[in-house]
Order: C-alpha cells, then structure tokens, then sequence
C-alpha cells in the first residue's frame, strides 16, 4: 500500500517521488490510499499533530511487541524523525479518505517501464483521472488482510 496526503482545497493531485511507489512488479497487488487533510486549531476535536499518531502508534505497539516497536524506532530515525523534534504543530483533522486498486491500466509510470539512461521519476498524479479505480477503504482493507476483497 502507498500512502499520499493532500488537501481538499487543492486540486485532487498526489506526488510521486519515485517510479517505484506505484510499480506493482514482484506485488500480487498494490492499493494507492489518499488522506485528505486539512488545518486545524489546537483543541478542536479530532486534530492531531504527527507526534500525537507517533505516540498512538508506539503505545498500539509497545502493549503487544516489544521487538516491533523497536524497529519502528529504528525507522523513525532513519527518516529523521525524533520525538520532541517540534512535531506538535501544526495541527490537523482527516476530512476524507480514499483508496485506488492499482491495476495493471492505472495511470502512472513504473520503475521497470523507464528507459536506460533514466533512473528515476517524479511526478503528480491527478486523482480525477483515476476514478474507474476507487474502492472502499472496507474492501482494501480485506485485500491487504489475505480476503478476496
């Protein structure tokens, strides 16, 4: 699953930063889900900073798998995050979600589909021209869980 954040004031595009987040190659499925986000006051039910998911997330995991945890750790570093790093702000709500099956014929650009010579690609998707493939969330969710989705 790939993961994007967009705001619902701007056009419904998502970045792609390389040819390898939506290239389905070696995957027996791939799922694009969008998390639309907007500003938010502190203090307005439902907001949420990103060291405040850091924290759920840790707690989630720290109750059942020590060993998990410390890789999430180990993870978070490596992408510069640390807690206490001035992640309390700013603050947001989600105000929709929405989840793409990545299928053979959806528009994006494949790291094995460059040519030699190009190593890499970025790029903005436009999810108007993606919705022949917009599922429910319920429906990715049991795909990802081994159902037949």
């Amino acid at each position: 699953m790939e993961t994007k954040v967009r705001s619902p004031s701007a056009r419904p595009l998502v970045e792609i930063t390389s040819g390898y987040q939506l290239d389905r190659q070696d995957l027996s499925g791939l799922f694009l889900y969008v998390v639309v986000l907007e500003s938010a006051s502190e203090g307005v039910p439902d907001a949420f900073t990103l060291s405040d998911i850091v924290r759920d997330v840790r707690n989630r995991i720290a109750a059942s798998d020590m060993g998990v945890l410390e890789l999430l750790d180990t993870r978070l570093m490596e992408t510069g995050y640390f807690e206490g790093d001035g992640y309390d702000d700013p603050h947001c709500m989600i105000c929709g979600v929405q989840a793409y099956a990545v299928e053979e014929d959806f528009p994006r650009i494949a790291q094995g589909s460059l040519p030699a010579g190009i190593p890499d690609v970025r790029y903005r998707l436009d999810l108007q021209c993606c919705g022949d493939f917009e599922i429910g969330t319920q429906q990715m969710i049991t795909a990802l869980q081994g159902g037949s989705g």
